[in-house]
């Protein structure tokens, strides 16, 4: 029987993977340098292929970088899925989500959405994705919503708190704009960082007590 993928011509074959190439080198290349200082012909040599032939795929650096976000956002909730399968109570669930969503803050999604913040044209062309967002964010919460209510039934989290504000607070806490910040400036590492807030959601501010710092 033939499948899908082999029914395809080998020349549009050849061309997505070529395009997946592309995206690849520059989404490193976003990562390592920003989009501004990101270079359609560095792309171009990561790949081995010639410039002309990027442009071939993408018109522009700007539709590059809207393919390249279109493509993460299209993998983000399969991704999160995959972390929350290798942990096996909420608790760990949720901790995995804290690591998941930080180390996001410093990767190329991150970098990609301050890049579209900050052109005007691409902001404008972004928002027509916005339904693409909201089904994002429902699926998240709906992802955290079974998290929050298996916890409930295991006991790692309080049941007297309502899910809908667990979820919402849980947002809150990973909204990103501040973090970078704390990584510049303040010299945490985003392991570090992991570590903090993890123990905020768990605990909150409260001081440890000593059996706490010292079980036994």
């Amino acid at each position: 029987m033939t499948t899908p993928h082999t029914s395809r011509p080998l020349k549009e074959r050849q061309r997505e993977e070529r395009e997946q190439l592309i995206l690849d080198a520059a989404e490193a290349l976003l990562v390592e340098k920003g989009y501004h200082e990101m270079a359609m012909d560095e792309i171009a040599a990561r790949v081995g292929i010639a410039k002309g032939t990027v442009y071939l795929h993408f018109p522009s650096k700007e539709e590059l970088l809207l393919a390249l976000t279109r493509r993460d956002m299209s993998n983000f909730i399969a991704t999160i899925d995959q972390h929350l399968a290798q942990a096996s109570t909420p608790a760990a669930k949720l901790a995995a989500l804290v690591a998941y969503q930080l180390n996001a803050v410093f990767g190329s999604r991150f970098q990609a959405l301050i890049a579209i913040s900050q052109n005007p044209e691409l902001r404008t062309r972004f928002i027509d994705q916005k339904s693409q967002f909201a089904l994002q964010r429902q699926q998240l919460e709906e992802r955290l919503t079974r998290i929050f209510e298996d916890g409930k039934v295991s006991g790692d989290f309080a049941a007297d708190i309502p899910t809908p504000v667990l979820v919402s607070l849980f947002e809150t806490t990973l909204a990103a704009h501040r973090y970078q910040q704390l990584v510049t400036e303040h010299h945490l590492t985003v392991e570090d960082l992991i570590a903090q807030v993890t123990r905020f959601f768990f605990k909150g501010v409260a001081a440890e007590t000593p059996h706490e710092r010292n079980p036994q």
